[in-house]
């Protein structure tokens, strides 16, 4: 596992217990009502977006994404499907002779953190924004079932986001036309199934989103500024230009509930449905002899300060191994190749690149996790072959293939993201394999974050996820940031107003040759990961300015570009049963990773530790965590409160 983000405190680290006294308040800032705990806990690292159509590349921020934002339906700890925001669907035309099948889904009352009300047309909004021709996301592929959303995405027939079959009627009425399945030869076409659209729209992609919040700022959801929660948690404070800064005390984000979830009386406890008043959290290490806040966050632990750790450093996992709570995640750590490349472009290379690595001896070293055999994470059962890659290393056949292709070595890079720990580690055991073994010369990428200002908010650009979506080639972001003096004072050009003297700055990027992801499962249907290895369902961006006369498909991120592995993948789609379906799929994943335009790594594992006094800390499918009816004691260690006044 890895980062999934730290919640903390300050600089004033204090008790592990919540008090109602002034003097917790005065040190921690909140308003002095206290309707109830507030949790310090540690989830991992610093999160760069709360975009669900983005945040699922990365596990960093799959923790806070789970408490913020809520769907019409969501998956309990075992898979299963259950209710969110949804509170009925019913079947309002089903007609198998015209084709006609439309549904209604009705909301339950619900409001966001601003008191707006949860409304139907915030979710066409959402998945019209996913299926925007111009957006650069595979998750498109969980909409297809709704009528046209496959041509909008495509910019086919010159349909456009208003030919969308999902429409809201009123505030708290959905209505979705889907599209038929094949005419039979009695004339009828094939029913929807009601199932796998209940299992698609349980994705955590597939939310309800604001677009009056969206067009305030380019990058809205790095700032608590721009974002807006319709979950039981919403980010209170969030100011990723003051997390990256080297002080110590700034490095605070907080959740405070989100009262307004769920709650449709104000005659009802503030609390009904959200028992703590927050969440912490910590992002550095406040300048002490611990050398990353996740070393700080578990002596803390230790010491009572905090309540619940689920990222460890690496070096201190084996010792805590038997005192965790494991538990499957969704994400597998993969290896993007960019095809385009001249070396990596040959597929003995990248399958000899994956025989070399010993995924058992790399998880024993990471201690949890397990070694991934597919692209299709591990959690997901009853489709998946999960045999199609080896768990140990075969060097000889690595080196054989290598020398028939007429490959002596050659050099690429690994692009990680900056600040994480795991993909750190993992890449440098895999360049020292790839170098020792295979006489390759590998060079490993850091690709942080740039902070800047559009219209006096503070943003932030995430340029890993540009050089991904970039599909190999070099980026370039130009950004704004305010200008300083000579002693780093800010300058402004009205001093009573506060308008800041804006400078331009270029911040490039060389294009990846294999990029490290963590590539999240996002619903327990395996077609939602290996569709978008199709060209025909990549979810890739079309360049609008010019003119389409006809359909021509994207090639997915690595450029990978089979037409057998394309036919597989519609003929799962067009599938009219769910036994000739998974036997597509269970096709599709076989050729995938023979092919490896993607090198599966390892599946994440979730180590959780969790006080004996934190009661109904619940965990949903893949690894999310549920706080909403936890319960902490209501009392504070008078001697740590005195101790932390002194300091």
């Amino acid at each position: 596992m890895k980062r999934i983000l730290a919640l903390t405190l300050c600089t004033v680290m204090l008790l592990g217990t919540l008090c109602s006294c002034a003097a917790y308040y005065s040190l921690f800032g909140y308003n002095e009502n206290y309707t109830g705990p507030i949790i310090q806990a540690y989830l991992s690292d610093l999160p760069t977006t709360f975009d669900p159509m983005n945040a699922y590349l990365d596990d960093s921020a799959s923790y806070i994404m789970s408490l913020i934002y809520e769907g019409l339906y969501k998956y309990d700890a075992n898979g299963k499907v259950v209710k969110g925001l949804a509170d009925s669907m019913k079947k309002t035309t089903w007609d198998k002779e015209l084709g006609i099948f439309e549904i209604e889904i009705k909301l339950k009352y619900s409001r966001w953190s601003d008191q707006t009300s949860v409304a139907a047309d915030q979710f066409v909004y959402a998945w019209q924004r996913l299926l925007d021709p111009s957006a650069t996301n595979g998750s498109a592929v969980l909409l297809y079932q709704i009528k046209n959303a496959r041509k909008i995405k495509d910019a086919r027939d010159d349909l456009t986001k208003y030919d969308f079959g999902a429409t809201a009627v009123g505030t708290d009425i959905l209505r979705i036309a889907l599209e038929p399945g094949a005419q039979g030869e009695d004339g009828l076409y094939a029913e929807p199934d009601l199932e796998l659209l209940k299992t698609n729209l349980a994705s955590p992609v597939l939310v309800p989103l604001r677009s009056d919040a969206i067009s305030k700022l380019t990058d809205w959801a790095a700032s608590n500024a721009t974002v807006v929660a319709n979950g039981p948690f919403y980010l209170k404070n969030f100011n990723y230009k003051e997390l990256t800064n080297t002080n110590g005390e700034s490095r605070i984000l907080r959740l405070e509930r989100n009262k307004y979830y769920l709650r449709n009386d104000e005659t009802d406890p503030v609390d009904k449905y959200v028992k703590p008043y927050g969440i912490t959290i910590n992002l550095s290490n406040n300048g002490t002899n611990y050398e990353t806040a996740a070393e700080m966050a578990l002596a803390e632990y230790g010491e009572g300060v905090r309540q619940f750790i689920s990222y460890l450093p690496i070096e201190q996992r084996e010792a805590y191994a038997d005192k965790v709570k494991v538990y499957d995640s969704i994400f597998t750590h993969a290896y993007y190749f960019n095809t385009k490349n001249e070396l990596l472009a040959n597929e003995s290379v990248r399958q000899a690149l994956s025989l070399a690595i010993d995924r058992e001896a790399l998880v024993d070293q990471l201690v949890f996790g397990k070694p991934a055999t597919s692209i299709v994470n591990s959690s997901i059962t009853g489709v998946s072959t999960q045999t199609a890659v080896s768990t140990t290393a075969d060097v000889a056949k690595a080196k054989k293939l290598l020398k028939d292709a007429g490959i002596s070595g050659g050099s690429f890079n690994i692009t990680v993201k900056a600040g994480d720990e795991t993909s750190l580690f993992v890449a440098n055991y895999c360049k020292g394999v790839w170098e020792k073994e295979l006489g390759f010369s590998v060079k490993v990428n850091e690709l942080g974050a740039v902070a800047y200002q559009e219209n006096y908010y503070d943003g932030v650009h995430d340029m890993f996820n540009q050089c991904f979506e970039a599909n190999g080639e070099d980026v370039t972001f130009v950004y704004e940031y305010q200008k300083t003096d000579k002693e780093g004072n800010p300058v402004y050009a009205d001093d009573d107003k506060k308008i800041p003297v804006m400078e331009t700055k270029t911040f490039n990027a060389d294009g990846f040759d294999i990029i490290a992801v963590d590539l999240a499962q996002t619903t327990t249907d395996p077609f939602s990961v290996l569709a978008p290895f199709s060209k025909y369902f990549s979810g890739g961006s079309l360049d609008l300015s010019q003119a389409i006369s006809e359909y021509k498909p994207i090639l997915p991120i690595t450029g990978y570009d089979s037409d057998e592995y394309d036919q597989l993948i519609e003929a799962a789609f067009a599938a009219s049963t769910e036994e000739e379906r998974a036997a597509k799929l269970a096709e599709a994943e076989q050729m995938l990773m023979e092919d490896l335009p993607v090198m599966p790594v390892f599946t994440f594992e979730n180590a959780v530790l969790c006080s004996s006094e934190l009661k109904k800390v619940s965990y949903g499918f893949g690894g999310s965590v549920n706080f909403k009816a936890t319960k902490y004691p209501d009392y504070v260690d008078p001697d740590k409160v005195a101790k932390k006044e002194e300091d």
